[in-house]
């Protein structure tokens, strides 16, 4: 995998994403279960690969593997972040 713009923007955005994450939890006290971490780094994990899955998949001019790839990947990624989110927000003291 070569370092395009898209994938430094997409790091940026993580990075700061996860600043925005840690000040929150530290401006709410929030304390989090060991396996929440677990999820969100799991659906993240599957956002990426879904994104990497479509990009390559285009660039190899595939466009309906590349939507059902990447379908395949997002939803439970999405899934898992939105779970991620909802016991964040539920571990607030």
């Amino acid at each position: 995998m070569e370092l395009t713009p898209l994938w430094i923007v997409i790091t940026a955005v993580i990075v700061l994403g996860l600043v925005q994450l840690f000040g929150w939890i530290k401006k709410n006290d929030a304390k989090p279960a060991w396996w929440v971490w677990g999820l969100g780094a799991i659906g993240l994990l599957l956002v990426l690969m879904a994104i990497q899955h479509y990009v390559g998949t285009m660039a190899e001019m595939y466009p309906t593997a590349a939507v059902m790839g990447a379908a395949l990947f997002i939803v439970p990624g999405v899934i898992l972040l939105g779970l991620f989110g909802w016991r964040l927000s539920a571990s607030k003291s």
